[in-house]
């Protein structure tokens, strides 16, 4: 598993700096939760739900396509090949991203009004558009260190991109929203120029090659894009399109809730996208190698594995959502702990269904995985459309954990029919009754401890409570001493605690 090894290596560069990304964003998610009122807050993140829509449309699945015929050019030493296809791409993104910004601008107030139900949004919408114009620039960027190979550049833009925002943020916080607007605009501004040198340096030469920007190229960029296109519009829907109908149908203050329930939730994918990191290139090798059984067993360990980490969080915020909740945002999100509580469920249906969508296309069947995606959106559309008016974010939430409940079915149906696998639900099971016990365990002493320090209290609440969901995880072979010396193998730094 040499080739396996080395993608390893990677994977950690690219995922330490994905995990300050989110870190800092979901640090800047804190921060502005308790520098705007709850309703600015929730105006802000729907106009940003709205904009992502836009997102999806100029990079029309053009990135990933400029990322995968740079990494074939390159090895041909095909540079002009590169160039005209880095320009072909650019001028497609800013052309489209032309037509939106001058229809935005021109029906802004109207959007302003209709969905956001304040006139305010208007402005916060004009400056975030035109931030994206910066952000095509920077994305191609990226996507052009992703096909020279160059993992750190590309890993480390968006990290840059984050900080940028908060820091200017901060600094400008005493205009309001519009500050914020303002911070994300010149955010973009920035990361541009900043990466601009190291496109050059990387790119040796790049002005003096001459472009072809032919029509051939051109359809043939944009012949692999346009799936790619359909499965992330799919994949827009299924993840921004609660916030905007919760934008339309209910109040700023109901987003700004949800907007705080779903990134909390969603830190239990950390762990699943991780281990796909990982899981890929070993999946790819050993397809190619045609040895499916080793397929198998590794999507079955993998699967073990991310439960039974995964879990423990999961016990955690539904344990203390109103602690973790307060302390982080403020006691005027109490309202969140609902919908949060759901999205955990939620959450952990999604990563069974990463795990196996991830394999799908490791084994090189994107059409499928693709089809999924489409068929989960337009289930999560219609319930949301049903929901969401009746329910509010409780509607929502439960529409994305039925959601993703079904996506996780659908993508087990599909990976059996090219892979033979067992999910050892006996394991799962046993894992789950270990975590129900130590859920009682944990209200039990939670119960014998009447603390004032709220935090105290579930520090000294969880440590025994985890101890024995270790001791019961052991203790009926869910995970056994062979699963985790098989991950020490491929090189996972994992604690010598655990046997």
């Amino acid at each position: 598993m040499s080739h396996t090894k080395a993608a390893l290596k990677n994977s950690y560069k690219v995922f330490v700096l994905t995990a300050v990304a989110i870190l800092v964003g979901y640090l800047l998610r804190i921060y502005l939760s308790r520098a705007l009122s709850i309703e600015d807050f929730g105006l802000f993140y729907a106009v940003t739900a709205f904009v992502a829509l836009f997102v999806t449309l100029q990079d029309f699945g053009a990135g990933i396509s400029l990322a995968k015929f740079i990494s074939e050019f390159a090895v041909k030493k095909l540079y002009t090949q590169i160039k005209s296809s880095i320009l072909i791409v650019l001028v497609i993104q800013l052309v489209i991203l032309l037509i939106c910004n001058a229809a935005v601008f021109i029906f802004a107030d109207a959007i302003s009004l209709m969905f956001f139900k304040t006139i305010e949004a208007s402005i916060v919408l004009k400056l975030l558009m035109l931030s994206l114009l910066f952000s095509s620039v920077f994305r191609i960027f990226q996507f052009t260190f992703q096909g020279f190979q160059r993992m750190k550049l590309f890993a480390i833009v968006e990290p840059v991109r984050i900080s940028l925002a908060f820091v200017l943020s901060v600094l400008l916080i005493y205009m309001g929203i519009i500050g914020v607007a303002y911070a994300y605009f010149l955010a973009a501004v920035i990361t541009t120029v900043v990466f601009f040198l190291p496109f050059l340096k990387m790119f040796d030469g790049f002005f003096k090659i001459e472009a072809n920007m032919t029509k051939k190229l051109t359809k043939k960029l944009m012949l692999f894009a346009t799936p790619v296109f359909i499965g992330t519009v799919a994949s827009f829907a299924i993840l921004y399109i609660d916030t905007i109908m919760i934008s339309f149908f209910m109040t700023l203050r109901d987003v700004g809730l949800y907007q705080v329930a779903i990134p909390t939730s969603q830190f239990l994918w950390v762990f699943v996208t991780t281990i796909s990191m990982v899981l890929f290139p070993m999946i790819t090798e050993l397809y190619t190698k045609k040895k499916t059984e080793l397929v198998g067993t590794n999507i079955s360990i993998f699967a073990n594995i991310s439960f039974f980490v995964t879990i423990p969080f999961a016990v955690i915020l539904m344990a203390f959502p109103e602690i973790i909740v307060s302390f982080l945002f403020g006691h005027d999100y109490i309202g969140s702990v609902a919908a949060l509580r759901i999205l955990v469920v939620g959450s952990l249906f999604y990563s069974i269904f990463y795990l196996f969508q991830n394999s799908l296309m490791a084994i090189g069947k994107p059409t499928i995985s693709t089809r999924i995606i489409i068929e989960i959106a337009v289930f999560n559309f219609i319930l949301n459309l049903l929901f969401i008016p009746m329910f509010g974010i409780i509607g929502a939430a439960v529409t994305s954990t039925l959601s993703y409940f079904l996506a996780s079915l659908i993508s087990y149906r599909y990976l059996k029919k090219f892979v033979t696998f067992k999910i050892s639900f006996g394991r799962l099971a046993r894992i789950l009754l270990s975590a129900i016990i130590t859920v009682l365990v944990l209200l039990f002493v939670k119960g014998l401890l009447v603390m004032d320090n709220q935090i105290l209290e579930a520090v000294l609440s969880l440590v025994p409570s985890f101890a024995v969901y270790i001791v019961l995880i052991f203790a009926t072979k869910s995970v056994t001493r062979r699963d985790l010396e098989y991950f020490r193998k491929l090189g996972l730094r994992l604690p010598r605690w655990l046997g």
